[in-house]
């Protein structure tokens, strides 16, 4: 029998887990599923509850027949009588398949609002995932998924519901985050002056800094990865989480890489936690940024649309603080 997972679980997988290795585990390859049945039967037992027991209740595909949804500690049905596109499902094990992270960011745009979706497909398309077991609560990984592969699943979309969010959303995703601040740091950066955010264009995140000569002599050869990188305008944007918490050596070391980044002609603008606590305090930061990459004051472009960013600046707040209203639905 077929068992099907699908969001919200699969979105609390793919943000919980290292994802390619799971898949490897199971010795299957990514995204392959084409030919998955439009309707799953469900198990009243199954063995493979085993492997998904950190997600429950799980969000599965009810068959056509069933017209009530069922609804237990192990399992919430949902009947799906839309076309799934092709390559939405990924095979975990024999008969367990769970939404791809491309169909789940389709998924959940019917219950997110853009924003959230945003947020979670930059998430889906970041190099970290949750761990609570760990002092920072994340640990490195291959991303699940990228911007590119979203939108070129979302060609085959058409047809199915909330597509046009999705579309729309997927646009503004970043590749390549490192942690839940530098998503919300390029998700502040890129959304439009009317979501709240400052309208700048995508950086590129964790980047390899290309240092000159005088810049690898002060780094001795270390290699050093800019958090969120304006290549054209050499714009380099760093963030601290905790410097006051730094050991003089660490001081030392982030005022070595910030001198090598200068003298290699980067423009280094640092991020803090206190840079961050308020609107206001946003604001400057950005304001520093887009003087930086030579765009026009903000008073003139964004400040009509002061009411958004506060209500981004809430939104934002709610995930740092993880917050699980964030995600509607979304639990792990």
């Amino acid at each position: 029998m077929l068992f099907a997972i699908i969001f919200p679980s699969s979105a609390a997988f793919w943000l919980n887990s290292n994802s390619i290795l799971n898949l490897n585990t199971f010795s299957v390859d990514h995204r392959i599923c084409e030919d998955l049945p439009r309707n799953f039967s469900i198990p009243s037992k199954s063995s493979v509850l085993d492997l998904t027991t950190d997600y429950l209740p799980l969000s599965v595909i009810s068959p056509p027949e069933h017209r009530c949804v069922v609804n237990n500690q192990v399992l919430k049905a949902f009947r799906y009588p839309q076309q799934i596109p092709p390559k939405g499902f990924v095979r975990l094990r024999q008969d367990l398949y769970i939404a791809s992270p491309e169909l789940t960011f389709l998924q959940a745009a019917s219950y997110l609002s853009v924003e959230q979706l945003i947020f979670l497909g930059t998430e889906l398309c970041g190099i970290y995932c949750y761990d609570d077991h760990l002092p920072l609560g994340q640990k490195n990984r291959i991303p699940a998924t990228t911007k590119e592969s979203i939108m070129s699943f979302l060609r085959f979309a058409g047809g199915c519901r909330g597509y046009r969010k999705a579309l729309r959303a997927a646009s503004y995703i970043v590749n390549n985050s490192n942690s839940r601040m530098e998503s919300i740091l390029a998700n502040y950066a890129v959304l439009s002056a009317f979501m709240g955010g400052f309208a700048i264009k995508p950086p590129e995140m964790n980047v390899r800094a290309q240092f000159t000569e005088e810049g690898n002599e002060i780094m001795r050869g270390r290699a050093c990865y800019i958090d969120m990188l304006w290549q054209e305008e050499r714009v380099a944007c760093e963030y601290d989480s905790d410097s006051s918490h730094l050991t003089s050596t660490q001081h030392y070391k982030d005022k070595q890489r910030y001198t090598a980044l200068s003298v290699s002609g980067y423009k280094v603008i640092s991020i803090t936690k206190r840079n961050i606590t308020s609107v206001f305090q946003l604001d400057q930061t950005f304001r520093t940024i887009r003087k930086a990459l030579g765009m026009r004051s903000i008073d003139s472009s964004l400040e009509k649309y002061i009411e958004q960013r506060r209500q981004l600046f809430e939104m934002f707040q709610r995930f740092r603080s993880n917050d699980p209203s964030t995600y509607p639905l979304l639990k792990k």
